[in-house]
């Protein structure tokens, strides 16, 4: 019995890390996009991919 307990609380830390992981990115990510629209404006935002 107690090594289950042991285990729900080893699984529900992982579960938080890995939430805190990911929101984390997904913050950096937004952080990236915003700078990559700023260049794409001081590139004039109308050039087509290639």
């Amino acid at each position: 019995m107690e090594q289950v307990a042991e285990k729900a609380t080893a699984d529900g830390l992982f579960n938080k890390a890995v939430r805190v992981a990911v929101d984390t990115d997904k913050g950096a990510l937004g952080s990236l996009k915003g700078y990559l629209d700023d260049l794409k404006d001081i590139g004039g935002g109308s050039q087509s991919n290639r």
